[in-house]
């Protein structure tokens, strides 16, 4: 049923058809235009042609900023040749727009990892905060504690990964889309860069593609400036 079937649910909420346009297009087919057939796939969490490309200096004074992690820690070899990326996503959020500032990369050991994410604060300053993932086994608390000492002096979160990747990747993808506007371009900016293309490339592909760890990143990155602007981090090195 679409939701012209259901006239008592805009009864009991004249908002609710508004509500529905905050998911991700999938599930905005599903529940709007009753289409139970739209399943994930690529193509149908992003695109390139609802965003629009900027200069840095089109970003507000005052936006508020992350810097977003997903973290893996093995290096290409024979055997493995394309392992998992550590990626980590600069986002801002200023006047309703989302805008992807930064894609830095690597494919290190845990060493080397560590490297990047202390030196990417350094760059990015003190007044962006940082987001990383947390395993939820005792293993992962460990690690997240040694993340926050190895960035002390930072404002960093680290929270537990749950729920599945298309789900996290929802809020991210329902603000990308047009339908967030109702115009012919979403709610996110990305700055000009050369690695837009990698970005863009991930993001079209997800969930099918060979690699998810940029979409990943982007996912906490929204999370967290979701995260009302006077809440704490979580954990303060």
């Amino acid at each position: 049923a679409k939701l012209r079937d259901n006239p008592l649910m805009a009864e009991a909420d004249p908002q609710y058809g508004r509500k529905l346009l905050d998911n991700h297009p999938v599930r905005v087919a599903q529940l709007l235009e009753g289409r139970w057939d739209v399943l994930p796939a690529a193509g149908m969490y992003f695109r390139r042609g609802w965003i629009d490309f900027v200069d840095r200096n089109a970003i507000p004074a005052g936006a508020r900023r992350v810097r977003a992690w997903d973290k893996a820690a093995t290096e290409p070899t024979p055997s493995n040749p394309d392992p998992d990326w550590t990626r980590g996503v600069h986002m801002a959020f200023a006047g309703g727009v989302i805008y992807v500032e930064d894609l830095v990369s690597l494919r290190g050991d845990p060493g080397a990892v560590q490297a990047l994410l202390k030196s990417t604060a350094e760059l990015d300053g003190k007044a962006v905060r940082i987001r990383i993932p947390q395993d939820p086994a005792a293993a992962g608390k460990s690690q997240a504690a040694a993340d926050v000492r190895a960035l002390s002096g930072f404002a960093v979160r680290t929270k537990p990964v749950t729920g599945d990747k298309t789900t996290r990747f929802g809020p991210f993808s329902s603000q990308a889309s047009p339908k967030s506007t109702g115009g012919v371009l979403g709610r996110v900016r990305i700055v000009r860069a050369p690695w837009n293309d990698e970005l863009v490339h991930e993001l079209e592909a997800f969930p099918d593609g060979d690699h998810d760890d940029i979409a990943d990143a982007v996912s906490d990155a929204f999370d967290e400036l979701s995260e009302p602007a006077t809440a704490a981090p979580r954990g303060v090195g």
